[in-house]
């Protein structure tokens, strides 16, 4: 019997007081790998060349998620991940949203991309964090190619 592989994701994030650490609220939920982020495995499987996942990206919409998304809809900020975690059929992408980081807007939506720019998966967040200096978070975005 074959294994479908069909690629997944999954991000968790912590949200935390910043004065005392202490965890406010956590969320996870499964997101879309959009139709730029499966052309993207189709390049690499083809080309054996790929623009590697290197960035997140942090916005205000709640536009609903399609598979045509090739942005975030309300782009607050875009930056480095902190670190890439490569595992069995997965990677992790990590990233600490600091105190100082998209202050005084409300984060509604996340993308990772591409060093190059390209959007390879979007989520809209199960509750939005209205960011201030007194919060930050962590988010721990799964890139899955199990099997179903």
């Amino acid at each position: 019997m074959q294994e479908e592989v069909k690629p997944r994701v999954n991000v968790l994030v912590n949200v935390y007081d910043a004065k005392s650490g202490t965890l406010i609220s956590t969320q996870q939920t499964h997101n879309l790998v959009v139709d730029s982020g499966l052309n993207l495995l189709r390049d690499a499987i083809q080309s054996g060349v790929i623009s590697p996942v290197t960035r997140i990206g942090f916005g205000a919409s709640n536009t609903p998620v399609g598979p045509t998304n090739t942005s975030l809809f309300d782009e607050i900020v875009r930056t480095n991940l902190s670190t890439t975690i490569p595992s069995n059929k997965a990677l992790t992408c990590q990233y600490f949203l600091d105190d100082a980081t998209a202050n005084g807007q409300t984060l509604r939506e996340v993308g990772l991309f591409t060093s190059d720019g390209t959007l390879y998966a979007r989520v809209l967040l199960t509750t939005p964090i209205p960011k201030t200096d007194l919060v930050v978070a962590t988010f721990s975005w799964t890139l899955d190619w199990g099997s179903v």
